[in-house]
């Protein structure tokens, strides 16, 4: 009967540890099978290892701690009242003392578990302190290795919060004992507490204060990160008063937590009260009332001159905290007067300006080539390829599948049918077809080229939608991509994903997504496999989570025809000293790890980026095996790499501040820069931009980002910012600086001159009239020789929301401004004559001749076209024949024109 009991136990009790304890251990089972998928066991592993190793270790030494300050408060506790002293007849009943000292053992236990969790938050901070490295650099103010801060400090705080969260438990113990025993007693002297009671106090104050000596000494190194007046960081109150004062302050902690040990065997107090009330005055005078009145009456009417060697750290901190120290700065005199043959030496630069805006090329992309309504594009990317060995920049965009948009759902279509995205839509940035739409080299399903670029794997099942799970290789065809009237189907033939094998399998994946479908559907063979996490940006942040992951994956298309994503990856940290912080991001930013997602097998591959980046070598000791270093890089994906837009957006707007390195200058913002906001949003700044173009100065052609400066308030050009994206310079900055006594014009002041421009007011109101709405592109600002060039491209569309067309092309060139039908007239007309051509670009001249001799003839088809719809709704049938019969004959004409 016993035995039966127990039976009964350990089965109770092991489905309660299921109940409790099943969700997670599923999860944690079904994450290693996805790792091991990826080739990332050891990584998932060591996360689980780091993770579970210092929540073990802080929650048993709290919940030791706890238990241990508990027995020990309960055993002094039942100590008899010295003799002449009476105990007051208080005392609890004795079976509830019991209870209560039973209750020690499991509030340990809460307390471990409670500390441990929050430790193994931590694990990636400790993993930064047991793997540092030294950076090489040290700090202004205490001369200290850099890497003390970025990777010492931060586990040092936790050490600090954590110990402090534990005394304080302690004290509320000791306060509950205390009053749970009644430990009060009265004599001829009066009212008191038990002698034990006394020394433990001492004991727990002298602990107190040797903590607070530990938290006095980090709070000095903490000032490297906090603020005070003009500079971020230590200045000269800090610097002179405050450190001084928290030295002091660790002193006389670390002297009245021994007073206070002393006082456990020597009763007595003189020296304490001393000490005590020099800790709160120095604390009161030295930390707040002194520095505020130096402040205020000292430096702040003398600020330029007392902070001016903390305002250079301060500068030089932030630079250095978001990489901008290697920024390398030239002279632009702008006075070149630019010449055909100029346009003509920098005809590739004018080859790659580009004419699509994001917005409207999406939009376009979206009527023209979506083909099918569960098709999306997301994002559209700017790459460069070779296209028929030319360098040129393009515009692509994925076409993903959505399933919010499938028009039939149910879990067969959604996991079984529809599994995956198909293509791509590609076209160089600024070739339009006669229609005003962008003229694709790669298009339509299955993808057509017409270059050397083909797509020989265009199936995309890892994107950037984040879709739900699907299950293939099951008995369901999946659908591959329409055709016509008809549908292709196939089965996917990749090694992705994680088998689902027998029975086992299927219920714990049933579990996790909670569909009892994958148990119960006929359709999943024994060879099907479950792929899940397809955002790419999921993806590489599930295998290495101390990474901040860019939003913005791009696509490459690879020499073999393969679709892979490129991701960057920064690392982060908010304890760089003296460098300003930015909300939710920290203090230092390096785009240190590339990661490339296989778009049909969903692998991950890490590069590191940038090995000068101490936080990466620190991560990669942590994590041996998961980086690779960029030489490992196919150079064909190597030669695709770009510089984030993220990253230089945060890096311009700092650089327009902290450019002025002089000190006196900053204070003053005498040159103060701010990046130009657009003439119809003044509230949205400009967007940096890629182009292919060839810097002054230089020899070749390279891909870049840019953006340019106005200064604070004004609308002329200070200066403009780049970044190379090419290798071997990759990374590199370059910014070109204007005469300040030279009128430079600004985007803002050309798109002024180009609304008042007589010719050009006049035709956008007369397209406005007609039912269409015009929108005019990103101003480009085009670095050209010594000089700048200006283009806007103008977008048409109807107002019943029909494809955004591309109209015109505006040029604008120190006083000249043209708007023409194609960039190369609107600059022939400005400088005279048109850019050379290849002889490549020459042959489909014929075929363009013909299309202009045969445009008189299609502007009158269109006219009879017009007439006889009129006179089909007036009903007058004689006139709607007559149309029809001038129609025909201007075909005829022009089918002859044709031949």
């Amino acid at each position: 009967m016993a035995a039966r009991r127990r039976s009964v136990y350990i089965i109770v009790a092991l489905l309660i540890f299921l109940f409790i304890f099943g969700s997670s251990l599923l999860g944690f089972y079904t994450e290693w099978l996805w790792f091991t998928s990826l080739g990332y066991a050891p990584v998932f592993l060591r996360l689980l290892n780091y993770k579970f190793m210092l929540a073990l270790v802080m929650g048993l030494a709290s919940g030791i701690i706890f238990y241990v300050n508990g027995r020990i408060l309960f055993r002094l506790a039942h100590q008899t009242a010295p003799t002449g002293r009476v105990q007051f007849p208080f005392n609890i009943p004795v079976w509830l003392e019991g209870q209560a000292q039973r209750l020690v053992k499991p509030a340990a236990i809460v307390i471990g578990i409670l500390f441990g969790l929050g430790a193994a938050g931590q694990w990636e901070n400790f993993q930064l302190f047991r793997n540092a490295l030294p950076v090489g650099t040290v700090d202004p103010v205490f001369q200290k290795d850099l890497s003390f801060y970025l990777f010492r400090l931060p586990f040092l705080d936790y050490l600090s919060g954590w110990f402090g969260g534990l005394w304080f438990l302690g004290l509320l113990t000791a306060a509950a004992v205390i009053l749970i025993r009644f430990q009060f007693y009265y004599s001829d002297r009066g009212f008191g507490v038990q002698p034990w009671v006394k020394k433990y106090l001492a004991a727990l104050l002298g602990v107190l204060f040797v903590y607070l000596a530990f938290y006095f000494y980090l709070s000095r190194f903490d000032l490297l990160f906090t603020g005070r007046g003009v500079v971020f960081g230590p200045g000269y109150v800090d610097q002179n008063f405050v450190l001084p004062a928290l030295g002091l302050m660790a002193i006389i902690s670390a002297v009245t937590g021994l007073v206070f040990f002393a006082l456990i065997f020597k009763p007595g107090g003189k020296i304490l009260l001393g000490l005590l009330g020099a800790f709160v005055g120095i604390y009161l005078i030295g930390i707040y009332v002194l520095p505020a009145g130096v402040q205020r009456f000292v430096v702040t009417p003398n600020e330029i001159h007392k902070e001016t060697p903390f305002l250079a750290r301060y500068i030089q901190g932030t630079l250095q905290g978001y990489g901008l120290h290697r920024v390398e700065e030239r002279q632009l005199s702008a006075a070149t007067s630019l010449t055909p043959e100029m346009i003509d030496r920098n005809r590739l630069t004018v080859k790659n300006i580009r004419l699509w805006d994001h917005h409207p090329l999406l939009e376009t992309f979206g009527q023209i080539q979506e083909i099918r309504t569960y098709y999306k594009f997301l994002a559209v990317d700017n790459d460069r390829y070779l296209i028929n060995n030319e360098y040129r920049q393009v515009m692509l965009s994925p076409r993903e599948l959505s399933y919010a948009d499938l028009p039939s759902k149910g879990w067969i279509n959604e996991h079984l049918i529809y599994t995956h995205g198909y293509g791509l839509t590609l076209g160089v940035v600024n070739q339009v077809t006669r229609e005003g739409l962008p003229d694709l080299l790669i298009q339509d399903i299955p993808p057509v080229s017409k270059t050397n670029l083909q797509v020989t794997r265009p199936e995309i099942y890892f994107g950037e939608i984040e879709n739900d799970y699907i299950i293939v290789n099951t008995r369901q065809k999946e659908f591959n991509y329409p055709s016509g009237d008809q549908n292709v189907f196939a089965s996917y033939q990749g090694k992705g994903g994680i088998p689902l094998g027998g029975f086992f399998n299927k219920a714990l994946w049933a579990l996790r997504f909670n569909s009892f479908k994958i148990i119960l559907s006929s359709d999943i063979a024994p060879g099907s496999r479950i792929l899940f996490a397809r955002s790419v940006t999921n993806r590489v942040r599930k295998v290495a989570p101390f990474l901040m992951v860019d939003q913005d994956p791009y696509m490459v298309v690879t020499p073999q025809g393969r679709l892979v994503w490129i991701v960057d990856a920064y690392t982060l940290s908010s304890n760089y000293p003296y460098s300003r912080p930015i909300k939710r991001l920290g203090n230092y930013i390096r785009n240190s790890v590339v990661a490339v997602v296989d778009a049909y097998e969903g692998d991950v591959q890490f590069y590191i980026k940038d090995e000068k980046d101490p936080l990466i070598r620190v991560y990669a000791r942590a994590f041996p095996g998961l980086f690779q270093p960029l030489t490992a890089l196919d150079p064909a994906l190597k030669s695709h790499l770009r510089y984030p837009h993220y990253l230089f957006n945060i890096q311009a707007h700092l650089y327009s501040t902290y450019h002025m390195t002089n000190p006196q200058t900053f204070y003053n913002k005498e040159d103060l820069w701010e990046i130009p906001t657009n003439l119809r949003s003044a509230k949205k700044d400009m967007e940096p931009y890629y182009t292919i173009m060839r810097l002054p100065g230089e020899q070749k052609e390279e891909f870049l980002l840019m953006i340019p400066f106005t200064p604070q308030k004004k609308d002329n050009l200070a200066a403009w910012m780049s970044v190379k994206c090419d290798f071997p310079d990759y990374g590199k900055f370059v910014v070109y600086r204007f005469p300040k006594q030279r009128l430079v014009y600004g985007p803002k002041q050309i798109e002024s001159r180009i609304n008042q421009d007589p010719e050009i007011s006049r035709q956008l109101s007369l397209w406005d009239q007609r039912g269409s709405k015009v929108t005019l592109g990103t101003l480009l600002v085009i670095p050209m020789e010594e000089s700048l060039i200006y283009v806007q491209p103008m977008y048409l569309k109807a107002e019943s929301g029909q494809i955004p067309e591309l109209k015109r092309v505006i040029v604008a060139y120190e006083n000249q401004i043209a708007m023409e039908e194609t960039l190369d007239k609107a600059i022939a007309r400005i400088f005279g004559q048109e850019i050379k051509k290849t002889k490549e670009e020459m042959m489909p001249a014929v075929g363009e001749a013909k299309a202009e001799a045969l445009k008189p003839l299609s502007d009158l088809a269109w006219q009879h076209l017009q007439k006889a719809r009129q006179s089909l709704r007036e009903e007058n049938w004689t006139a709607f024949g007559q149309s029809l019969r001038d129609l025909e004959l201007t075909l005829k004409q022009m089918r002859e024109g044709k031949k």
